[in-house]
């Protein structure tokens, strides 16, 4: 089954299996996953469709907003 080859299920059948120990599953699972994510980043900014965000910004809501709205009308003209 290839869910069961997820981030963390392979670390926590190693666990199971007696191969690791616990910390160490969960310590690889860590890692693990933030490889996963910095691959998503770097996949991600390379599409140069994607239009990003300061998610910092005090008026993010009406900034998305607004580009929502200039999406909208392009795509409805």
């Amino acid at each position: 089954m290839p869910l069961l080859d997820t981030l963390g299920y392979q670390e926590i059948k190693q666990y199971l299996a007696g191969d690791i120990e616990l910390l160490e599953a969960k310590e690889l699972t860590i890692l693990h996953t933030r490889q996963f994510a910095k691959r998503q980043r770097i996949w991600f900014r390379a599409d140069p469709q994607i239009e990003w965000f300061d998610a910092d910004s005090p008026n993010l809501l009406e900034i998305v907003w607004q580009r929502v709205q200039e999406f909208r009308t392009t795509i409805y003209m």
